[in-house]
């Protein structure tokens, strides 16, 4: 702490003995460990107060962790709600295929069926009729000269 080393403290005890003379020199030395006793007293009090200066600052920390927890909780919920509300709106059962049973093939009803329902809404271009598709799809097979 104060870098003193052994050739120092021999020549501090030295000029203490031919100062205050060797009668005085134990109750010197008694006040002098009970004010060392103090200073390593008050040393310690100042490094406990920093750990519970830092105990604190941990504890507002785990108390803003708490909150933010409490946020991500409320998100949570908020998110949980949106899907619900669009589990609602979809019927799941219309939109899956039934598993392990085969693949039905679209009847020619519901093909038109389809079809003006996509011409009701004007938003999508209707596919062109299947005989003029095989024609298309006849002349891109040959090659162009």
């Amino acid at each position: 702490m104060f870098d003193f080393g052994f050739l120092e403290i021999v020549v501090v005890l030295v000029i203490t003995l031919l100062v205050v003379g060797p009668e005085r020199m134990p109750e010197v030395a008694r006040k002098a460990g009970q004010m060392v006793g103090k200073f390593r007293n008050f040393i310690n009090s100042v490094k406990d107060d920093s750990n519970l200066r830092d105990t604190v600052r941990e504890l507002q920390q785990a108390v803003d962790l708490k909150e933010e927890q409490k946020r991500f909780e409320s998100i949570q919920q908020d998110l949980y709600k949106g899907f619900d509300d669009v589990k609602d709106q979809i019927n799941f059962d219309e939109l899956q295929r039934p598993f392990g049973q085969s693949v039905i093939e679209p009847t020619k009803q519901d093909l038109e069926l389809a079809k003006r329902q996509l011409e009701s809404t004007n938003d999508v271009e209707t596919p062109t009729a299947p005989n003029n598709q095989a024609s298309s799809s006849d002349t891109d097979d040959k090659p162009k000269t």
